[in-house]
């Protein structure tokens, strides 16, 4: 998809500039000069950056909207129908992506479920997702849980957790459900 209503700006975490200027000439967008390392840090801070590659999604006022866009956006490159990619109250366990080490997530595995039951259960975790936001944004602090249903057996992150989880293989017409919670010291 094009558009032309948002700017995209390249900050490098590189080790030295020349690897920096190889990888943003296959870039199309705007970047920061890697000069600019106190930017950098300071951007990489202000964002609560801790891996790479991170993106953020910024209002035209420099509010916030996604800090953990990258999943979201990555799942919308064809078309950027979901523009400007606003964490929605229940999202698709791939698109969770570095939202999974920075809160307690609750996930529900439903690869083999049918598209009715998907829908209601969905429909069900949206009350509770959208109560949580609420809540969250009342008392000006992020969201402490996070809500995903995976519904593609496909799915790098969806096969990482069912293996570490140990839920086992997908079985048709069934959900499983997991609460995902990773401290700090991994």
């Amino acid at each position: 998809a094009t558009r032309s209503d948002f700017e995209i700006v390249f900050v490098s975490s590189d080790r030295d500039e020349e690897a920096f200027k190889e990888y943003h000439k296959e870039m199309p967008w705007l970047a920061l000069p890697y000069s600019n390392r106190d930017g950098k840090s300071e951007l990489s801070n202000m964002f609560e950056v801790e891996g790479i590659p991170s993106f953020v999604m910024i209002d035209p006022n420099g509010k916030t909207i996604n800090a953990e866009a990258r999943g979201a956006v990555s799942s919308d490159l064809e078309e950027g129908k979901n523009f400007p990619w606003a964490p929605k109250p229940v999202e698709e366990v791939e698109a969770l992506g570095g939202s999974l080490n920075e809160s307690t997530a609750l996930l529900v595995f439903a690869e083999g479920a049918t598209a009715e039951s998907v829908k209601e259960t969905t429909a069900e975790l949206e009350q509770h997702a959208k109560k949580a936001m609420a809540e969250a944004e009342a008392n000006e602090e992020d969201v402490s849980m996070v809500f995903g249903v995976a519904t593609s057996k496909e799915g790098h992150i969806t096969q990482q957790i069912r293996k570490l989880c140990k839920l086992g293989e997908v079985e048709e017409g069934k959900m499983r459900m997991a609460i995902l919670y990773i401290p700090d010291d991994g």
